[in-house]
């Protein structure tokens, strides 16, 4: 699945792959890191295709490692972070797939996620300058991955209490309670999407304003096993 974010992208790393400045990137990088120089690159263009893609002849070990040269010393060069996004663009495109490209969330449409996608990297790729670490790879995606699972689950949660919200009434000229009115909305629920179980769990949380903690000392549940529970409730309500 193509998108305009990813092929902008593309199209802005075209040019400048193998330009001087690509090279002189790589000069800055290898003075730091030796083993760059061992690679036989002539520019980070050259890099980045032994890292990932079809022209990729760096074993899964040392292509990890330059990423994570690269990630460590990217104020060296302006180009570092650019080289480092476009070599997760697998694993990118791949992390969209398994997100749906967003359909699920606030984004509202796959070109709107794909560019969150891609603002997302670059901001966890600059905010791990200076770490060294092995397994850098999947633990930069895991870690965006990370971020905008959490921005899907805060709009899940605002999507619910408006919801929630939107089903009560003027209280003027209506026989119902608030408490009322939200069970009955929640009955509904669960004869429709979850177990009454579980609705209950929203409603008392949500509605009744009854802590975690408080819901487990009543159950004899974990805190932590209800958490998911509820999480898992939420975003079935709000899917």
């Amino acid at each position: 699945m193509a998108h305009p974010a990813f092929d902008t992208f593309a199209k802005q790393w075209a040019p400048v792959a193998h330009s001087e400045e690509a090279h002189d990137a790589l000069v800055a990088l290898a003075a730091s890191e030796p083993f760059i120089a061992g690679l036989g690159c002539a520019d980070l263009g050259q890099l980045v295709d032994a890292v990932r893609g079809e022209h990729r002849r760096l074993d899964p070990a040392t292509a990890d490692r330059v990423v994570a040269a690269m990630v460590a010393h990217q104020r060296l060069h302006r180009l570092l972070a650019v080289a480092v996004v476009e070599a997760l663009m697998p694993g990118l495109k791949a992390l969209a797939r398994r997100m749906e490209w967003g359909g699920t969330g606030p984004w509202g449409h796959p070109e709107v996620f794909s560019g969150d996608l891609l603002t997302t990297a670059w901001e966890v790729v600059a905010d791990w300058e200076g770490r060294h670490r092995e397994f850098m790879v999947p633990a930069l995606l895991h870690a965006i991955g990370k971020r905008l699972e959490r921005r899907r689950q805060a709009w899940c949660r605002e999507v619910t209490r408006r919801a929630f919200e939107a089903d009560i009434p003027d209280r003027e000229g209506s026989s119902l309670s608030t408490h009322e009115v939200l069970a009955r909305a929640l009955d509904d629920a669960a004869d429709h999407l979850l177990p009454r179980s579980e609705t209950s769990l929203v409603y008392a949380h949500r509605v009744l304003g009854l802590s975690m903690v408080e819901l487990a000392a009543m159950t004899g549940q974990s805190r932590q096993s209800l958490d998911r529970r509820r999480a898992r409730a939420e975003r079935q309500l709000c899917a």
